[in-house]
């Protein structure tokens, strides 16, 4: 059984790429792939049953991982941290 979890703020990756870009102090950008291309890259390699879950998931929108959850401080008693937070605490790690 698995808990739900979010930080506090929903990000696209856009979003998430101009935080790091801004912490790392150089600039980043965020391309999407345009799904017909993603899901040929991805049959390179992945069995097809998975590429179609993917899609159904991510793309389709059988999956959405934009709430913001209280999940991370109901169980740990601090509030999660924000993406800002996390980047900046690991930014030498990004070379």
């Amino acid at each position: 059984h698995s808990i739900p979890l979010s930080g506090p703020e929903a990000l696209r990756p856009a979003d998430r790429a101009g935080i790091l870009g801004s912490v790392l102090g150089r600039p980043l950008r965020f391309e999407g792939q345009a799904d017909a291309e993603a899901r040929a890259e991805m049959s390179r390699t992945v069995p097809a049953k998975y590429v179609d879950a993917f899609f159904l998931f991510f793309s389709d929108g059988e999956f959405d991982d934009s709430p913001v959850l209280s999940t991370v401080e109901d169980v740990t008693g601090r509030p999660a941290r924000t993406f800002k937070e996390w980047a900046t605490a690991h930014a030498a790690e990004f070379g």
